[in-house]
């Protein structure tokens, strides 16, 4: 299946959304979070335990929004797109 993933970030050479990933059939978002975390170490997206991370604010499935304590086993559908949003830390002042 080709799962769509958009992200409130960019990391150089390693993730720049909007990308294209396949997953298994039967996948379900916290599959596919696992695999985004693989990219975006440092990034906490999913903690050691697999459980949401601390830079992980929400998910948006489909135009439907997910908290991280929300998201579970919710299974993933060919086509689905999903938009991932973590916390960031300003960059600089004014």
């Amino acid at each position: 299946m080709k799962i769509k993933i958009d992200a409130n970030f960019v990391m150089m050479n390693k993730f720049n959304p909007p990308i294209f990933l396949e997953v298994e059939e039967g996948s379900t978002l916290k599959d596919l979070l696992e695999r985004i975390q693989s990219i975006v170490l440092p990034i906490k997206v999913l903690d050691h335990k697999k459980n949401p991370g601390d830079d992980l604010r929400r998910i948006i499935l489909n135009g439907r929004t997910f908290l991280p304590t929300e998201i579970g086993d919710i299974p993933l559908r060919d086509g689905d797109e999903v938009f991932v949003e973590i916390f960031m830390e300003p960059l600089g002042g004014g």
